[in-house]
């Protein structure tokens, strides 16, 4: 039985590690993004900046160790530390700027990043690829998405200057889920986070939303169905 799991928003927490453990035997660990930039209500029990970059150290190292077996994904809290970028969203830690550019950019140049990963039938990204923005983007193949630089990541308000990211041509670090909803790629089962899920994981119209690791949850995916919502206490 093919098991893959998707782990959603980190944003330095380190029940990664529980959910790991459990799952020793999956074909397929995918971290959705977003490792840095602790909530701030985390960041008044204790959360720091220095504690976001020692997990995503050992996320990191995790990678390397099995190659074949994890996948990680940028997302827009990734985004703004990346070397070039000029503007942080909400959360941004100026004072951390330059060491997590530094563990960003050892973490590219062992190509152990990447933007999207597909995966039978599923596509996983940070927040989810609109058809408006494939076609803008002239890519070619889904494939190809791991090829654009970073400028194709920028934060687009779109024509309806939505500072949100709640457009069809946002990109896929930055689209919200009503978007995503109306102009889904086709021919995919959208594996996402960048919202939060207060209430556990969401699976509706082709899309499930997994950011919700505040509550434990996880998303596993065995020969192809969606379901075993994991509960890491």
């Amino acid at each position: 039985m093919k098991k893959l799991v998707a782990i959603g928003d980190i944003h330095g927490r380190d029940v990664w590690k529980k959910i790991v453990e459990v799952n020793k035997d999956a074909d397929r660990i995918i971290f959705i993004g977003d490792y840095f930039d602790a909530p701030s209500y985390r960041r008044k029990l204790g959360s720091n900046g220095e504690e976001e970059l020692k997990n995503f150290s050992e996320i990191f190292q995790f990678k390397l160790d099995n190659p074949e077996q994890v996948v990680l994904l940028l997302g827009n809290h990734d985004y703004h530390y990346l070397p070039g970028v000029q503007d942080g969203c909400v959360g941004f830690q100026d004072s951390m700027r330059e060491h997590f550019q530094q563990a960003l950019s050892y973490a590219i140049e062992d190509l152990a990043v990447q933007w999207i990963h597909a995966e039978d039938g599923f596509l996983f990204s940070h927040a989810g690829v609109t058809k408006t923005w494939f076609e803008l983007s002239k890519v070619g193949s889904v494939a190809a998405i791991n090829d654009l630089g970073i400028g194709h990541f920028d934060f687009n308000p779109g024509p309806l200057m939505n500072g949100y990211g709640d457009e069809i041509c946002q990109t896929p670090i930055w689209v919200r889920p009503p978007s995503l909803r109306q102009d889904k790629l086709d021919g995919y089962i959208h594996v996402v986070g960048h919202t939060p899920q207060p209430d556990g994981i969401q699976m509706d119209d082709g899309i499930c939303f997994i950011d919700c690791l505040d509550i434990g949850q996880y998303l596993m995916i065995l020969d192809g169905i969606p379901q075993g919502v994991g509960v890491i206490s």
